[in-house]
C-alpha cells in the first residue's frame, strides 16, 4: 500500500513508485498528464522505490517524515516511512532513491537519533 504524502508527493510519478501497470498510456492524446508520462515512460523515471532494511535490533517507532539516504556521502534518495517488523525483527521502510541505486547497497539514513547504516533491497523485502 501507498499512501500520498507518505509515499509519495506531487514531484512523484506511478513508474517511480512501482505502479506502471495501472498506467494506460493509450487515451487521447488531450488527457490530462498524458504528454509527461509518455515523456517519463520513454526516457525512464530518475527514481525507484526500494526496500530499506535499518541496522539495530531496536524498533524506532512509526515515522511519516522523509529522512536523507545517502550512499558514499552524497545524497540518493529519501525513506518515505518507517516502521518495526516484528517478523523480521527489524526497522523497515520504502525508500524513493535514485535509479543508479540498486538492492544490496549500503547507504546510511539521518534520522532523529542520528546516522544509521542501511541496506537497500528490493521488495517485497527479499
Amino acid at each position: 500500500l501507498l499512501s500520498w504524502g507518505g509515499d509519495t508527493d506531487d514531484q512523484t510519478n506511478p513508474f517511480e513508485v512501482r505502479m506502471e501497470r495501472y498506467v494506460d498510456l493509450h487515451v487521447p492524446d488531450d488527457t490530462i498528464g498524458i504528454d509527461a508520462l509518455r515523456r517519463i515512460k520513454a526516457d525512464g523515471p530518475a527514481r525507484q522505490q526500494l526496500g530499506v532494511i535499518l541496522d539495530g535490533d531496536v524498533p524506532a517507532g512509526s515515522a511519516f517524515t522523509w529522512f536523507d539516504i545517502t550512499h558514499e556521502g552524497a545524497k540518493v534518495g529519501d525513506l518515505t516511512n518507517i516502521i518495526w517488523s516484528y517478523r523480521m525483527k527489524a526497522n523497515l521502510g520504502f525508500g524513493l532513491v535514485s535509479i543508479e541505486s540498486k538492492p544490496g547497497d549500503v547507504v546510511s539514513v539521518e534520522l532523529p537519533t542520528g546516522l544509521t547504516n542501511a541496506r537497500l533491497v528490493a521488495l517485497p523485502f527479499l
